[in-house]
């Protein structure tokens, strides 16, 4: 339980960390001197994470966030989706959502981005949010026990005992 604990803080001092980068952003470039090049750090470390089409980016009195809607919606709902995650049986059990409800968090993108490629409807600005906030915010409960099980793996070591049923009788 102390290697989860400490493998949730750092994945959550991560998730603050980007969000607070993406954020900050655009304030940060427009500060000019060393936080102009800072900005174009961060702006040029997005640009790998996302494709930053400005048609698609929120803007910030009117600067660009370093990512586009969806990507946004994806950070914010894996960020919160680390607060919400310890007051969660998964986390007390080191355990998975099972595989339907992440699929059921993962339809909404699915039909968003299908019906974009297909032509049937330009997606929202708002939709791309929302959906992808959906699907990181669940896909963040796979981080902590995926790193622990990733570390156990490389280190190893045996998986925890399971408690026998029924107290073993």
């Amino acid at each position: 339980m102390h290697r989860r604990i400490a493998i949730y803080v750092f994945c959550l001092i991560i998730a603050v960390l980007i969000c607070g980068l993406i954020i900050a952003g655009p304030r940060i470039i427009t500060a000019g001197g060393f936080f102009a090049k800072l900005g174009m750090v961060i702006y040029n470390g997005c640009r790998g994470l996302c494709h930053q089409d400005p048609e698609r980016t929120y803007r910030w009195d009117g600067m660009l966030f370093p990512v586009c809607h969806r990507c946004l919606g994806i950070y914010a709902g894996a960020l919160i989706g680390m607060i919400v995650y310890p007051f969660t049986p998964y986390f007390r059990k080191g355990t998975f959502p099972s595989l339907m409800v992440f699929l059921i968090f993962a339809l909404p993108v699915g039909i968003d981005v299908f019906s974009e490629i297909i032509g049937l409807w330009e997606g929202h600005p708002y939709v791309r949010t929302i959906t992808g906030f959906m699907i990181a915010m669940v896909a963040s409960f796979y981080i902590v026990p995926g790193v622990d099980e990733m570390l156990r793996i490389l280190f190893g070591e045996r998986p925890p005992s399971n408690p026998p049923v029924n107290g073993g009788r």
